[in-house]
Formats: structure tokens, sequence, C-alpha cells
């Protein structure tokens, strides 16, 4: 692993084959955070596979995605957090057109409610999902307008609890496929 892709990685957990699952361990970027950057190798007949890919270009993604998001709603407060699920990908993206085609993904799009209304979400997901079609951007995304004040506070590490109802005013799904 460090010498395919030339990280540096740490131990963070180890499963047994199962009639569920096969033998894998997971590791993450020693530089990285075992809680949200972790991936796993699994042990094949040809030798090893890993889903780092998936890790390794979500922040690239990210951007991508919000920087689309900026140019549909260039004065509103936003925050996107991604899961790539799947990925044509072989080596790190260094640009985002890299992407394009590529990348199947669990978005959550938060939008701040003090600067965006309700009534306007409907434009918004047509021409995100314009925007995500036409890029190739595949997969889920939820589209979930915060109630006024709520935006500072969803972070990588705690974003799903802002799915409940208590925190959000409109909450919609967008589905792109290929």
């Amino acid at each position: 692993m460090e010498k395919k892709y030339n990280t540096s990685f740490s131990y963070a957990g180890y499963s047994a084959q199962s009639s569920l699952e096969k033998e894998h361990m997971r590791a993450f970027p020693t530089s990285g955070d075992k809680e949200t950057d972790s991936f796993t190798i699994t042990k094949t007949d040809a030798g090893y596979e890993d889903d780092y890919i998936n890790v390794a270009a979500n922040a690239i993604y990210v951007a991508y995605v919000c920087d689309g998001i900026k140019t549909i709603l260039p004065d509103t407060e936003i925050k996107v957090f991604a899961e790539i699920t799947k990925t044509s990908l072989v080596e790190v993206p260094t640009v985002d057109t890299d992407l394009q085609g590529k990348v199947e993904s669990s978005l959550w799009v938060f939008i701040d409610g003090a600067t965006f209304s309700g009534q306007d979400l409907t434009e918004f997901k047509a021409n995100f999902n314009d925007y995500l079609t036409e890029h190739q951007l595949y997969g889920m995304a939820q589209l979930v307008l915060l109630n006024d004040g709520k935006i500072a506070y969803p972070t990588k590490y705690n974003y799903t609890d802002y799915l409940s109802e208590e925190h959000y005013a409109v909450r919609e799904t967008l589905y792109v496929n290929k």
C-alpha cells in the first residue's frame, strides 16, 4: 500500500473471514484521521485490493461539488459532505475533471436557512441535478435546508446528527443515474 500510493498508513482494525464477509483489515493514512479516512484492504487470490482511492479522492470531489453549487447559489452558505461509494479511478486525481464519469457517491448538502428559502429549493434541486448530470457525477444527494443559525455546527464528525427533523426545515433526496 505504501509503495502503491507513496503514503504511509496506520492500522485501524481487522476482521476475520466469516460467512458474511471476507477477511480484511482497516487502515488510514498516518497523516489522516482514523475515524473519517479509514479504508478496507481485502486479501484476494490475486493479492490485495483496497478502496483507498475513495478516501484519497474525497477532498477534491467535495471541492468540485462545492464549486458547482456556488455557481448556482453564489450568496448562500453551504456545507457539503461526501462518501465516494464507487469509482473507476486508477490513481488519485489531481484535477477535478479527472472525476467526470468515474465517481459515484452519497452527498449531503447542508444549506443555510438564514440565506436561502424553502421555496427556492425546487429550483436549486433541478439546477443541481443538471450540474451533476452534466459533469457525470452520479449517486444520491440529500439536500438539507437547515434552520436559521444551524449551518455553523455540522462537521465531518457530526453531520449525520443534523439529519434529524429538529435541525432542518426541508430535506429532499436527489438521485443522479448514469
